[in-house]
Order: structure tokens, then C-alpha cells, then sequence
């Protein structure tokens, strides 16, 4: 399941990720097809470009290398992105 991993980091596919989540964690409830707009990490409370707010004990942020809730949880993500000239594709 684990993909490369050097200096620390391992890349796992992201569908991988969410079968260990869910076999971890067992019945919860998935949203696919909404984006965060916000959300109060000390409240729980997550607001949806799409949903009502509502409460939640986690997010996990499977949204990309541009993601945004990086992006709302640090601001300025441009300490985690590094240009490296290199593009890739995977796919299973």
C-alpha cells in the first residue's frame, strides 16, 4: 500500500488512505463533491460551499496539492510547495 518514501516522507495513494481510514474508524459518514469554505477548529464546526454548517470531530483534506483546507488551516501554504520542474501522473 505505501509508495515511496524518503526523508521522512511517504506518499501513499489517496484512495489507499481512505480504505485504511475506513477500515480504522468503521461506520462514518464520507462527503464527496462539497468544498470547505471555513471551519472553527475549536468548535468542531465546518461551513460548505454547498451544505449547512455542521459539526465534526475530524476533517481529513483530500483535496490536492493546491488544497484548500492546507490553505485554511495555515495560510500562506507557500512553505510546503516547492517547484521542482517535474510533472507525474498516477493513476491505478
Amino acid at each position: 500500500i505505501l509508495g515511496n518514501s524518503s526523508k521522512g516522507d511517504i506518499e501513499i495513494n489517496r484512495w489507499d488512505l481512505c480504505q485504511i481510514l475506513l477500515d480504522r474508524v468503521g461506520e462514518i459518514e464520507i462527503i464527496y463533491d462539497e468544498s470547505i469554505t471555513k471551519f472553527d477548529e475549536s468548535e468542531g464546526i465546518v461551513y460548505f460551499e454547498n451544505m449547512k454548517p455542521r459539526k465534526f470531530d475530524i476533517i481529513v483534506g483530500a483535496d490536492g496539492t493546491y488544497s484548500r483546507v492546507r490553505k485554511l488551516t495555515f495560510e500562506d501554504d507557500s512553505q510546503f510547495l516547492k517547484e521542482q520542474g517535474i510533472h507525474f501522473c498516477v493513476f491505478p
